[in-house]
């Protein structure tokens, strides 16, 4: 890794005229200077001109500030900052694939550091004003780090009423805030007596010099302050159908990488669990992933019993259970599903009556609480995430009483004592499901308590795990493990859609897909009809 030398005196002539950005003169090439995809620089990623990131038009982008506007007073602003970038130890490489604040996303488009935005409401009658900032232009900063967005072409690809330096953004800030929407001229006036109200999330600001300025400057004036995370989410919370159809592709890419490692692993060549978990994120990024969604979960055998496993690795045996749960991003939007199925050897499946059974009816309690969905939405009954859950508890002890042996440590095994004393979180731990969006635990201030509308998105992911150092269960049930996830929306007409369903989770029909020739191409499918549509 290279070194940078000293930075030169800005003070001299030819260092400022060499950081000069002559706007007029490389007006052809502003396009393919901005810093990130475009349509003319990324033709296939984009299906027209009318898009400002891949599958989200710039129309798109205004509607979500323009809703986010309606959600805020009078004489407001909304601030957000762009994400942090992290470097490696004693230098100034960053870490490879930045990843951009969601909400600073969902509403600017932007997807590079060193960036803020403001949303600025005076008047309900009034126009919202859109304010981008961006770093001043660095010839230097060009040369080790490559074309960014700048004041000078920011305002044309954004679509910004205004393009400020970063730089100047304090300066700008008192400004707003000094100004009110009683005023007669100029919102940037000053000078008058009416507060701004200001629409922040603090801890976002404090990690960064240009976020700290932020702060200063609304803690010096004592303005009244609100976070800003509960409307933004509340916007993120309902998908449009673009965003679904992203969330179909970053299922579809996922499911596909998924299938690679079940294949990899029906092998008689020694695999290990990093094998497979590799060959899912080569897969997926091959596809056009940014990066995997969260750190793949790939157990076999009793490490499957551990709901966040991450060692992942150990060698694969013959016929171990393998659960991989995994995700991508792409586009923006991510992935989160799960699947079970045997292998470590060319001709792997399930060897003993416990494994059969525990995956078997981990399958029929995903059963029953997609169809209490199904039934609900069907019959117009208002269901949450926490309905779901209660659904999926309830369908899990059921399978307990058949599964356990009829006393457990001196106790006996009834529904009615797994329920009433909790011993059931002792098999299953966790929530059957979770919002789904931009992030993997998505808009986590939406409660679960929150009836399920159309354009909303959630995992529903049962599971099993069978402690493999407990002596009060059979040996055979020892360290048997099994969770399967599913993604699954409302679409815009109401109907449920299971976006994994390309991938079977019936036992049998899993096996026959694994070995099929055309294993990977019936995932592929979803992909290639949503996004023509």
């Amino acid at each position: 890794a290279h070194v940078e030398p000293a930075v030169p005196s800005s003070s001299s002539s030819s260092s400022r005229g060499e950081n000069r950005y002559d706007a007029s003169s490389l007006k052809s090439d502003i396009i393919n200077h901005i810093g990130q995809p475009t349509f003319q620089t990324h033709p296939h990623l984009f299906s027209g001109d009318d898009d400002l990131t891949p599958g989200i038009s710039k129309s798109e982008y205004a509607s979500r500030r323009t809703r986010l506007g309606k959600l805020l007073p009078e004489n407001a602003v909304a601030i957000l900052l762009s994400g942090d970038v992290s470097y490696y130890p004693n230098t100034v490489i960053p870490h490879a694939s930045y990843r951009q604040d969601s909400d600073f996303m969902y509403f600017t488009g932007m997807m590079q550091p060193h960036s803020a935005a403001m949303i600025i409401k005076d008047r309900e009658d009034a126009p919202l004003r859109y304010v981008l900032f961006t770093r001043r232009y660095d010839k230097r900063d060009e040369i080790w780090n490559g074309w960014r967005a700048h004041p000078e072409v920011a305002e044309t690809f954004f679509g910004c009423d205004e393009s400020v330096a970063i730089e100047s953004m304090e300066e700008y800030l008192r400004k707003v805030l000094k100004s009110s929407s009683s005023s007669s001229s100029s919102f940037l006036s000053g000078g008058l007596s009416t507060a701004r109200k200001v629409f922040m999330d603090k801890e976002r600001f404090a990690t960064t010099a240009h976020g700290n300025q932020v702060l200063k400057v609304v803690t010096d004036g004592a303005f009244p302050t609100q976070a800003l995370k509960a409307k933004s989410q509340a916007l993120r919370w309902r998908k449009s159908e673009s965003e679904l159809i992203l969330l179909q592709k970053s299922a579809s890419a996922n499911l596909e990488g998924i299938v690679a490692a079940m294949r990899r692993s029906r092998t008689n060549e020694v695999v290990t669990e990093r094998d497979l978990m590799n060959v899912h994120e080569y897969t997926v990024k091959s596809l056009g992933a940014d990066r995997l969604a969260f750190p793949t979960v790939m157990g076999a055998s009793n490490r499957a019993t551990i709901v966040h496993y991450y060692q992942n690795d150990r060698i694969v045996h013959p016929n171990d259970l393998c659960l991989m749960d995994a995700g991508c991003e792409m586009n923006g939007y991510v992935s989160d599903i799960t699947r079970v199925w045997a292998g470590g050897s060319e001709t792997a499946s399930f060897v003993n009556d416990y494994q059969k059974a525990v995956y078997d009816r981990v399958c029929d309690v995903r059963a029953a609480v997609l169809a209490k969905l199904e039934r609900d939405i069907r019959s117009q009954t208002p269901v949450s995430l926490h309905d779901l859950h209660v659904a999926c508890v309830d369908a899990t002890c059921d399978v307990l009483v058949d599964l356990l042996p009829s006393q457990t440590g001196g106790e006996s095994i009834t529904k009615n004592s797994l329920l009433s004393k909790g011993k059931y979180a002792q098999y299953f731990p966790h929530a059957v499901s979770h919002w789904l969006g931009m992030d993997t635990h998505d808009t986590p201030l939406i409660p679960g308590s929150t009836s399920i509308e159309k354009g909303v998105c959630f995992s529903v992911e049962p599971g099993l795990y069978f402690d493999p150092n407990d002596t009060t269960l059979p040996k055979s049930l020892r360290g048997v493990g099994a969770r399967v996830e599913d993604e699954v929306c409302l679409n815009v007409r109401g109907e449920v859609d299971v976006l994994s369903r390309a991938v079977p989770v019936d036992r049998e029909e899993l096996d026959a897909f694994i070995t099929s020739n055309n294993s990977t191409s019936a995932a592929t499918t979803t992909t290639t009809t949503r996004s023509q549509k």
